[in-house]
């Protein structure tokens, strides 16, 4: 952390007071139980906080050489995040263009070569989401002028962390969403992190009780 926002925490913290009562909000609020309990609610929620915006996707190791790939699901839109041959990184959805199947397994990571491949009939992208092959259509979609590359979203890279956002292709200014959190986490060195292992942990709870 950088000294100047460590001095600022702290004559925060002095001047707060007693028992820091000067960090307090102006009045105490009361929630309805339903805010918690309602399953629409809860829905309109995850949707709202978790399927659009500025994300975050992964940390940079998860995807560092050609061909890594990570997926999440955002408000129930899958997305997969790619590695490109020049480093750069892609995000698309993770849905072929053909009938909607996954490309990549969801909830997966690992390393697709050098392209990705539906396990439904097997259309083939490359790892920008270019269509390159429908093997065994024998033509029946040659009179198709549609675009038929994934659909992309945006992507950005900074800080050893990957975002993107689920729902469009509007750029992505990673010092700017990080409001100042971009020294404190630029100390930590995470772009020279090396990945070990992903471990995942599910609980059957409303995201506000976390």
């Amino acid at each position: 952390m950088r000294r100047e926002r460590q001095l600022e925490l702290l004559d925060r913290a002095a001047a707060a007071g007693p028992r820091l009562q000067g960090l307090h909000a102006e009045k105490s609020m009361v929630h309805e139980a339903a805010a918690y309990t309602d399953p629409d609610r809860f829905a309109r929620e995850q949707a709202s906080l978790f399927g659009s915006g500025v994300l975050f996707m992964a940390l940079s190791c998860e995807v560092a050489e050609p061909g890594d790939y990570v997926t999440g699901d955002f408000g129930g839109t899958n997305i997969v995040v790619v590695r490109q041959a020049d480093g750069s990184l892609r995000a698309m959805v993770n849905g072929c263009r053909h009938r909607a199947a996954p490309v990549v397994e969801p909830g997966s990571t690992g390393n697709c070569g050098g392209a990705m491949s539906c396990p439904y009939h097997a259309w083939t992208y490359e790892l920008d989401g270019q269509l390159r092959s429908r093997p065994g259509s024998a033509g029946a979609f040659d009179d198709v002028t549609m675009e038929c590359n994934l659909h992309p979203r945006a992507v950005a890279e900074k800080h050893g962390l990957v975002f993107i956002r689920p729902d469009s292709t509007e750029s992505i200014d990673v010092d700017q969403y990080l409001s100042g959190a971009e020294d404190d986490l630029g100390s930590f060195g995470l772009a020279d992190y090396v990945h070990l292992e992903s471990r995942t942990n599910e609980w059957n709870m409303n995201w506000k009780l976390v």
